[in-house]
């Protein structure tokens, strides 16, 4: 189960251990930085479309949906795969550059995504708000490509912003969204609180994403609230290396395996526990952590919740391409 509090995503008093200090730096630069995804695999994903399906029950994808095709204005190229509509192959690019594309166009209709980031104080321990970040921005890049809305929201308190949209093109604005709502946290309210009120407000999105640790004593309650009819909703759970097993993985912020009497310090409330870190403290620790994911996990099949585990020392790209690219549904 998971604390009651934040504090399994706590900091330590650790004034006496020179690692502070770099490890605060490597956070300060991943969120310094103005670049969200590197551009390779933001090549890489181009070929990829999201297959969630749609409110009117078809399936999202530019090859399946009718909500390409259904306006005259041309939007883009993508290359023919298998299953395509012949008629849509652009003849005068296959006789002029003997590539089989097929034309795309704007729909009547975008369909909507939102990525809700959690963007609390717990988020901010071993760079998981800038990691949350970049899981959002591979799948927000993959609808803009779908042709879809992309609707961007923080929570704690449900900061909310007009939908990008645009393609290809609102790639960018997407990025300069999500690491401006990494590089906030939000002191007040809770996760579930947030996503309660989304659902409260009408849900006319086909896919959600929640991107979050779920270090809140309320974490069933944001589950319950992703529910939505003909809509697909996907759990990212990010979690740091230390969460998982902190007798392999040195603490963050230390740059060591944490031993001895150390004070926890909740990284919400401020609050304080005394500790001895020894092997079977440790030990114990790792187990319920682990034991915990399990039972997120569960609790999302049961909801019919997609779920995936991201950590923050994952490869990006192998990420992207493999266990996020199957929780998401793009192809």
């Amino acid at each position: 189960m998971p604390p009651n509090s934040r504090t399994s995503a706590g900091t330590v008093d650790a004034s006496q251990h020179s690692g502070v200090d770099a490890a605060a730096a490597r956070s300060a630069e991943s969120l310094a930085s103005n670049v969200l995804i590197p551009p390779r695999l933001v090549g890489a994903l181009t070929r990829y479309e999201l297959t969630a399906p749609r409110r009117d029950g078809s399936l999202g994808g530019s090859h399946r949906s009718p909500r390409h095709g259904s306006s005259q204005d041309f939007a883009d190229y993508r290359e023919y795969r298998p299953g395509d509509d012949h008629r849509r192959i652009d003849q005068r690019v296959l006789a002029r550059l003997d590539q089989v594309l097929i034309r795309l166009h704007d729909a009547e209709e975008s369909a909507r995504v939102r990525l809700i980031v959690d963007n609390s104080a717990s988020m901010g321990f071993d760079d998981k708000a800038f990691r949350a970040a970049q899981v959002a921005g591979v799948v927000g890049q993959v609808a803009l490509q779908t042709r879809d809305l992309v609707e961007v929201v923080a929570a704690p308190g449900a900061v909310r912003h007009e939908a990008i949209g645009g393609g290809r093109a609102g790639i960018p604005a997407l990025h300069r969204r999500l690491l401006a709502t990494a590089r906030t946290s939000s002191p007040d309210g809770s996760v579930a609180e947030t996503v309660s009120l989304l659902q409260r407000g009408g849900n006319k999105t086909a896919i959600t994403v929640l991107f979050s640790d779920l270090a809140e004593p309320t974490w069933e309650l944001a589950l319950e609230g992703l529910l939505g009819a003909k809509q697909q909703n996907v759990l990212v759970h990010v979690v740091a290396p230390f969460e998982l097993d902190p007798t392999k993985y040195p603490h963050p912020e230390l740059g060591e395996i944490l031993t001895g009497d150390v004070t926890l310090v909740d990284i919400e409330t401020r609050s304080t526990v005394e500790v001895s870190a020894t092997s079977k403290v440790l030990k114990q620790y790792r187990d319920t952590f682990v034991a915990w994911c399990e039972t997120v996990a569960q609790a999302c099949a049961r909801r019919g919740i997609r779920y995936v585990r991201v950590r923050t020392d994952d490869d990006l790209e192998q990420l992207a391409l493999g266990p996020l690219r199957a929780a998401a549904g793009y192809r």
